[in-house]
Order: structure tokens, then sequence, then C-alpha cells
């Protein structure tokens, strides 16, 4: 997976990498192949999500078809250990989903660590 906030472009909100030793766009590194990578980490809620403080629809505005054009792939990471990713509504869910769709959308995935409840848990396991 790759934290989206490490070496984000935050003029841009381009995911990128400096891999190279200088700030590039993550589908201009990525190894041939490498066809899928998961955008790690999507905190809130499904209506109201972050990428590390980058606002959703810049961020999907600047990613999506960068890597659709790439031909390369991306799963949704929504949690991680600094966050919590909560969704309680079928209709919220169905829009989070709709913001990352295209053809290059291959998944969803949910980390779930310690600062979940069980009734967080429940209502993830229950959208999906």
């Amino acid at each position: 997976y790759k934290d989206v906030t490490i070496s984000l472009d935050w003029n841009t909100y381009i995911i990128s990498s400096l891999v190279t030793g200088t700030r590039q766009p993550v589908t201009q590194v990525m190894p041939s192949g490498l066809q899928v990578l998961t955008w790690a980490f999507a905190t809130g809620t499904c209506d109201s999500e972050s990428w590390g403080g980058a606002n959703p629809s810049s961020f999907v505005s600047a990613n999506i078809n960068a890597f659709v054009a790439a031909g390369k792939k991306y799963i949704i990471s929504t949690g991680g250990a600094n966050g919590v990713f909560r969704c309680d509504t079928d209709s919220g869910f169905s829009t989070f989903l709709a913001r990352y769709s295209s053809s290059s959308l291959v998944g969803v995935d949910f980390d779930i660590e310690n600062s979940m409840t069980q009734s967080d848990i429940t209502s993830l396991v229950q959208r999906v």
C-alpha cells in the first residue's frame, strides 16, 4: 500500500513518490509489473472522508484520471492505525463508492485497527 500523504504534492493533491530522489507522480514511477496500488488511508465518514487533510474531491480529480490514463489500477483503503473510517448508511457508502468509481477501481479495503468499535465494524460489513 501507499500512504498517500507521504510525498503527496499538497499543491495539486497528486499521489507522488520520492523513490527516484525527486518528487514524481506515483503513476510514473510504478514498476511496469506493478499494476495495482492501494491508496491508504481514507478516514472520517463515507460522506465526509479525508486523506490526511486533503479535500476528497480535489484528491479524486488529481488522481483517478491519471491512473486510468496510465493503465494502473487502485484499491481504496480506509481507516488505518491513526484513523477510523465509519459508514452508517447504504446511501453514504454508495456515494463514497461513486466518488472513486472508474475502470481502474478494483476494490475497497477496510483497515480495521484497535480504535474501531464492534458497532463500527458491523456497520461497515453491512454496507458491503
